[in-house]
């Protein structure tokens, strides 16, 4: 029994029905069963999406039909847990900065609610320990009662046209 692979690509672009005018992101191989999962970073993530089949000896070329993508992107940066070390009991306090993609440019997203999570060492699950509303500049400040050793991550859950956002896990030792 031979087993044939299929391959494609994944591209963008602003025209909704054309095959030129897109950028190419890259080349994926399918499973077995014809399915594919993509994760990649786009920066800007608007617009038309559709897919391309470089065929094979079985399949004929082709393009899937354009689909339009219209949600922001957002990020948390520098985020920071601490002070390191901290007392067990005491006050930790997690901060960051959340913001959306406006154009080409990253700007304050201002009063949208961050969550803060924490794995203990040694654990595979996170908890959810609190969560706080950014200000207008997206500025967030959590305080927190420090628990064990363990990382903690600021979490940002979407709702409408905006895309998810997870900050940069940072450990904080507790003694």
């Amino acid at each position: 029994m031979a087993r044939y692979r299929r391959t494609g690509s994944c591209t963008s672009g602003s025209r909704p029905t054309g095959k030129s005018g897109g950028k190419s992101l890259g080349w994926f191989t399918t499973k077995c069963d014809g399915t594919f999962n993509l994760d990649a970073y786009v920066s800007v993530p608007k617009g038309y999406w559709r897919l391309y089949s470089a065929g094979s000896s079985d399949y004929r070329s082709g393009y899937s039909g354009s689909v339009h993508f219209n949600r922001t992107a957002t990020r948390i940066t520098g985020f920071d847990a601490g002070p390191e070390p901290v007392r067990k009991g005491h006050t930790s306090t997690s901060t960051g900065i959340l913001q959306r993609l406006s154009g080409t440019k990253w700007v304050a997203f201002g009063k949208q609610r961050v969550s803060i999570l924490f794995r203990a060492k040694g654990k595979k699950s996170w908890t959810r320990s609190g969560s706080v509303k950014a200000d207008s500049h997206g500025h967030f400040t959590a305080r927190l009662t420090a628990k064990p050793d363990g990382t903690w991550v600021g979490v940002y859950l979407a709702s409408g046209s905006y895309v998810d956002a997870e900050s940069d896990h940072d450990y904080v030792d507790v003694r």
